[in-house]
């Protein structure tokens, strides 16, 4: 603890709280619920918490039947063919796309990041960040929380899915 942050973490969660910030991490699927009632819990309490953006954040390791597949799969996402003119032995460390939540009544993004993964041999890393802001973009008139707490209350589940799909869908299709 320190008066311009907290952090702790318990074998279930890594809690993070700055200024700007309060961020809680799990990489065990059957406590995503938990971390979800515990931001909830926690902006209800302090409702008067000016929020203008959040992100709900799925993280996701994969390893590959091989260096072979590894590689393939790289080379399907990024085609090597337009770096071998400018770079010896190009190789993909990380690819972000970034497109439209598709909600008309929510401002937004979802980005997704594929690379190496930096835990799993032959491993894929997959981020998938759906970026939440609130209507109103002049942050002084944000006075409290309400509405990101509102758009967690209802999106939490359907974001968590939607990131699984699109993951699946990659290491489907490629």
């Amino acid at each position: 603890m320190h008066n311009e942050v907290v952090s702790f973490g318990l074998h279930w969660l890594k809690l993070e709280v700055r200024r700007d910030k309060f961020q809680v991490n799990t990489s065990q699927e059957n406590f995503y619920e938990f971390l979800k009632d515990l931001a909830l819990g926690t902006f209800k309490l302090l409702k008067h918490t000016p929020i203008y953006q959040m992100g709900i954040n799925l993280h996701m390791h994969f390893r590959m039947d091989s260096e072979n597949e590894w590689d393939n799969f790289g080379h399907k996402l990024t085609p090597k063919e337009i770096w071998n003119e400018v770079l010896a032995g190009p190789g993909m460390l990380k690819l972000t796309m970034q497109g439209d939540l598709n909600r008309n009544d929510l401002n937004g993004y979802r980005q997704v990041t594929v690379e190496p993964s930096p835990k799993v041999p032959n491993g894929v890393y997959f981020t998938v960040n759906d970026h939440y802001e609130v209507k109103d973009k002049k942050i002084e008139n944000v006075v409290s929380c309400e509405e990101i707490v509102g758009i967690l209350e209802t999106k939490w589940r359907e974001s968590i899915k939607a990131s699984k799909e699109i993951i699946y869908q990659l290491l489907e299709n490629v």
